[in-house]
């Protein structure tokens, strides 16, 4: 006699769309599904005292924050995407301290407004630099912590990187990982090691610092130049990876 086999159907997961208010959220594993959750904030309702942590990893949950002043981000682990849509006449610095991993995209929103953008208190993180950057003036900083890994993704209107150490006496121990998406210039003082990939010509800018003597290391990639604008910033440095290298002496 043949067994009877009952097929399941494996139960559905709504996502749930959540709001922060203005005053102090705390949202954890039981405010969360183990879908593709969306949350919303603002500049006025995001605070450091919020708290956001899902306990279900790669379920593609996403954090878009609106923000027309400065953020600071609270606790927030467990969401794989951070957005945060910068729209200010005035460049703003974003504190990302509360952000333990993930992704972190910035979009400038603004027409006519900022053209650059300060992110603080960086830590592991993937951080690209989205849309609305487009012109020659357009800067992103990125201020990376002590013993943190993060990788700076330009997008094409990005043509200026500024990367830095919250602890310049820490800095000597740090590696830093940028991916371009064409010319870039990078102003770096936060590692010894600076891995570049991606497209187009970088110049690493005067007062880059932390890559000079036998243990600093810059990787470039196939099809990329480099162009040293200081050659005390690299001395002694470790060059690779680059079609061409061209370094300019330095003057002092």
């Amino acid at each position: 006699e043949a067994a009877l086999v009952v097929a399941q159907t494996p139960a559905v997961v709504t996502p749930v769309a959540l709001t922060l208010s203005t005053t102090q959220d705390v949202l954890t594993g039981d405010d969360f599904t183990s879908a593709a959750d969306t949350v919303v904030a603002t500049s006025t309702t995001l605070t450091a005292a919020d708290v956001m942590v899902d306990s279900t990893a790669g379920d593609g949950d996403t954090l878009t924050i609106n923000a027309t002043a400065a953020i600071a981000t609270g606790t927030i682990a467990g969401i794989e995407s951070i957005v945060i849509n910068s729209a200010s006449a005035t460049n703003l610095t974003h504190n990302l301290s509360g952000v333990a991993s993930g992704s972190v995209t910035v979009n400038m929103t603004q027409l006519a407004g900022a053209t650059s953008v300060l992110l603080s208190n960086v830590g592991t993180v993937n951080v690209t630099a989205g849309t609305g950057f487009s012109g020659a003036a357009d800067t992103v900083t990125v201020t990376q912590t002590e013993d943190a890994s993060a990788t700076v993704t330009t997008g094409t209107g990005v043509e200026n990187l500024v990367y830095t150490a919250t602890d310049a006496a820490a800095a000597a121990d740090e590696v830093a990982t940028v991916v371009s998406a064409g010319d870039l210039d990078i102003t770096s003082t936060v590692a010894t090691t600076l891995n570049i990939s991606g497209t187009g010509d970088i110049t690493l800018n005067a007062g880059s610092a932390n890559l000079a003597g036998t243990t600093g290391t810059i990787t470039g990639s196939a099809g990329q130049g480099l162009v040293a604008a200081d050659a005390d910033d690299i001395d002694a440095s470790v060059i690779s990876g680059f079609d061409d290298v061209t370094i300019t002496t330095s003057t002092s």
